[in-house]
């Protein structure tokens, strides 16, 4: 499948009830998506589903791709629709991302310490976080830093491919990502979180001067884990059955961003 063909069937109902999913029609495409690929799932109790490569070491520290799967609780259907040459529209918060973690897992070749996590009452209290740290711990994990993957308002009238947003990782770290974002030839803003606290090596062209949004990233900052988030622009109402808009050009380079990403 290319890359809108499976946002088209990722875009379905994915609920939970802040204890266990309800609804789980998302995450049935994604075991049935990924079951001939290098990755297979090493745990689905809780609020998480998490995959992993074949050849994960497990003493070695992982990097974590966070994607929220639920739905915001009053949304009641979930769809796709390619409207015109450049314009997407559907229910992409956080299809979006979901779809574009599903590519780069079935046709990228990432290091073999990359997991990724789908997790559930992201649009609540951040229960998928809290259960998935439960298990780290339980398992020994040990965590390298995370990259929250979800869909923004910042950047759109920009024409923005991506953001870089809620920097809560190290300055050696941080220096990387914006020098594979600089060369990336991707059109891309960095949103603080606070915006008192911009970190000097970016360059202020680049620079929305706004606080961004709360999303699991805050929660992963919680625990001492280096993480960022690396968002999509979108226009309209996230939480509507109406849908939002997103780039097509927007969606593959976004894709390319997180396979670079993954790579640095």
């Amino acid at each position: 499948m290319n890359l809108c063909e499976i946002l088209g069937r990722v875009c379905v109902l994915n609920k939970d009830n802040g204890r266990e999913f309800t609804n789980t029609a998302r995450l049935d495409f994604i075991a049935e998506f990924l079951k001939d690929s290098n990755y297979i799932k090493i745990n689905s109790t809780g609020l998480f589903h998490l995959y992993a490569s074949r050849n994960l070491n497990k003493s070695e520290p992982v990097i974590i791709v966070s994607s929220h799967i639920d739905c915001e609780e009053e949304m009641t259907k979930c769809f796709y629709r390619h409207e015109r040459e450049n314009m997407l529209l559907g229910t992409f918060d956080n299809a979006i991302t979901n779809a574009s973690a599903l590519y780069v897992m079935k046709n990228c070749v990432l290091p073999d310490n990359v997991i990724f996590a789908f997790t559930g009452d992201e649009e609540s209290d951040m229960q998928g976080v809290y259960s998935l740290k439960k298990y780290l711990v339980r398992e020994k994990i040990h965590v390298e830093r995370v990259i929250v993957l979800d869909v923004t308002d910042m950047g759109w009238d920009r024409s923005a491919d991506f953001t870089i947003e809620n920097d809560f990782q190290s300055e050696e770290f941080g220096r990387r990502l914006i020098d594979s974002a600089m060369t990336s030839n991707y059109e891309w803003f960095y949103v603080p979180y606070d915006i008192m606290n911009i970190p000097g090596y970016i360059k202020p062209s680049r620079i929305i001067r706004e606080s961004s949004e709360e999303d699991e990233s805050w929660y992963y900052s919680k625990f001492n884990i280096e993480c960022f988030s690396l968002c999509i622009p979108v226009f309209g109402d996230m939480h509507s059955n109406e849908g939002v808009y997103a780039r097509k050009n927007s969606f593959e380079n976004y894709t390319g961003m997180l396979e670079r990403v993954l790579m640095i």
